[in-house]
């Protein structure tokens, strides 16, 4: 019993050392400039440092997500502009086409309705139409007598060089609809100018560029559509850098009070080491 007690007595020196080797690694951390665990730890970049930026990072890659949306909404309403732009052209040519057919009968047409001893009534409402959707005055119009002045091949010109594409008078197209749906039985149209049908192609002239009227304005809301998603991808892309510049702008200040308070200058020189 007394050996054994003589063995661990014995053993009691040396747990000092223990603890000294057990000591030794924390030691060693921060000494080499912090390749232990203190190095890159707590004494150096370690997770724990709170960004700064962090909300400002938060609100870039918000912004990031509105453009996404942004951009793909762009890109629907081009795709709308673009069917828009197809539409409005192939109404154009049926418009153009129409006009084509007009001048073929313009002589004949022009003969008829100078010669007529009546009032060709039904071929009244459409001409009345036609003249209204031409901008001219109703008051030069206001019987069959002074459309006489008009029945001439500037008439035709006026209709060949028309731009429906241009915003239209609401408030005149709603009296030129008035003019031409009194006309019930397009027929009578046929049976007053037999031989040119002018009647039938004026009312067909005055539908189509009411269509194309019509797909012009689309076309035009399709393009707003366009430039305000164009505009706000714009608007969104200068957040994004306008935060992204505050950013390394408080970076660079907080670098250069560090700088100053370490007694450190621009060029990495301690300040005043000159004078020593």
């Amino acid at each position: 019993a007394n050996g054994g007690a003589v063995d661990g007595e014995a053993e009691e020196p040396e747990e000092p050392e223990a603890e000294a080797d057990a000591a030794a690694p924390v030691e060693g951390a921060g000494g080499e400039g912090g390749e232990g665990a203190g190095g890159e730890g707590a004494g150096g970049e370690g997770d724990d440092i709170p960004d700064p930026h962090a909300k400002s990072r938060r609100e870039i890659a918000r912004l990031e997500k509105v453009k996404s949306r942004l951009v793909k909404k762009k890109k629907k309403a081009e795709d709308r502009e673009g069917k828009a732009k197809f539409i409005l052209d192939m109404e154009s040519e049926v418009k153009n086409a129409i006009v084509k057919s007009v001048w073929v009968v313009s002589e004949g047409a022009i003969d008829k309705l100078t010669s007529s001893l009546n009032v060709l009534q039904t071929t009244y409402h459409i001409i009345k139409a036609l003249l209204l959707a031409m901008g001219k005055d109703p008051a030069t119009f206001s019987s069959w007598k002074r459309c006489y002045e008009y029945f001439n091949a500037e008439l035709f010109v006026t209709m060949q060089n028309f731009d429906a594409t241009k915003e239209r008078d609401m408030e005149v197209w709603k009296r030129v609809r008035r003019c031409y749906r009194t006309v019930t039985d397009p027929k009578k149209l046929e049976k007053e100018m037999p031989e040119s049908f002018f009647g039938i192609l004026a009312l067909q002239y005055i539908k189509q560029i009411r269509r194309v009227a019509r797909r012009a304005m689309e076309w035009r809301a399709a393009q707003e559509v366009v430039k305000k998603a164009g505009e706000e991808i714009e608007a969104n892309e200068k957040a994004v850098k306008d935060i992204e510049e505050a950013i390394a702008k408080a970076d660079a200040e907080a670098a250069a009070r560090i700088a100053a308070s370490s007694g450190i200058g621009a060029d990495g020189e301690e300040l005043g080491q000159e004078g020593e």
